[in-house]
């Protein structure tokens, strides 16, 4: 069955043309890039004032074949779940980043579907 904003002539075919024509792709990505281009100056110009120099230095020093390592694991910890318990936010971590990481990464379905397996 057909959506019916594809349908030509129906109601929501000609909201969805309206909406279209309104969305400028080109000038999204651009304005994208701009504002990319401005925090990177912005946070390029904080990792080099002096509160910040010495960590960003090791943090360049400590690359490893080109890939970046965890911001956190310079001070220690080996994965954001001992982070957040050296720091004493496990039951923020248990409740938010993993619940909400499960979503990102599509792993809460596992929870909601049961596939059977029929023969």
């Amino acid at each position: 069955m057909a959506q019916r904003g594809s349908i030509e002539g129906t109601e929501e075919y000609n909201k969805f043309i309206k909406s279209a024509e309104q969305f400028d792709v080109k000038k999204t990505a651009q304005k994208l890039n701009e504002d990319a281009q401005e925090e990177l100056q912005r946070l390029s110009s904080l990792l080099s004032s002096e509160d910040y120099v010495d960590i960003n230095n090791e943090f360049e020093r400590t690359k490893r074949n080109g890939n970046d390592k965890p911001w956190f694991s310079l001070s220690g910890p080996n994965s954001l779940a001992d982070l957040a318990s050296r720091l004493g936010c496990k039951g923020e971590y248990d409740i938010f980043y993993n619940i909400f990481s499960d979503i990102a990464h599509a792993q809460a379905f596992k929870k909601h579907i049961f596939i059977k397996n029929e023969e």
